[in-house]
């Protein structure tokens, strides 16, 4: 569930910087523009940002569940403050850095985090396989 929903979630925001409209052409966003012939691309952006929500909403819970599972009992509480401390301060701390990307090209952020999102469910992926016992066939 944690390699898929990062995979989502880095497709999710590779596809995010390829959605355009025409705000000249089109104005702001309205309900009666959405429902109209020309609301494609708002389609889009919601349908991009549903994939994002779901990557985004299935990777915390496994995660967290991993976590948990693999630290000692007496040291959950503490290993899963830090967690949610290191989620917060990437919050905080990843616009900062976003910025500049964005100045130099504004689809240059939402790339990098795609990369970045697909490679670590890539070595998430690696570092399972190796951990993970073949399942076991009863004799028959």
């Amino acid at each position: 569930m944690i390699i898929w929903s990062l995979v989502v979630t880095g497709a999710s925001l590779a596809l995010m910087p390829l959605v355009h409209g025409d705000i000249h052409l089109h104005g702001e966003l309205s309900w009666k523009l959405l429902f109209s012939s020309n609301g494609g691309a708002w389609w889009a952006l919601l349908g991009v940002l549903a994939l994002l929500a779901i990557g985004t909403g299935l990777t915390r819970p496994p995660l967290f569940g991993l976590l948990s599972n693999l630290t000692p009992a007496n040291e959950q509480g503490a290993t899963l403050g830090i967690a949610q401390g290191a989620g917060s301060l990437a919050r905080i701390v990843g616009p900062m850095f976003a910025g500049p990307f964005f100045q130099a090209q504004p689809s240059l952020p939402y790339f990098a985090c795609a990369t970045i999102a697909i490679a670590t469910a890539l070595v998430f992926m690696n570092r399972i396989g190796h951990h993970t016992q073949p399942a076991v066939t009863p004799n028959l």
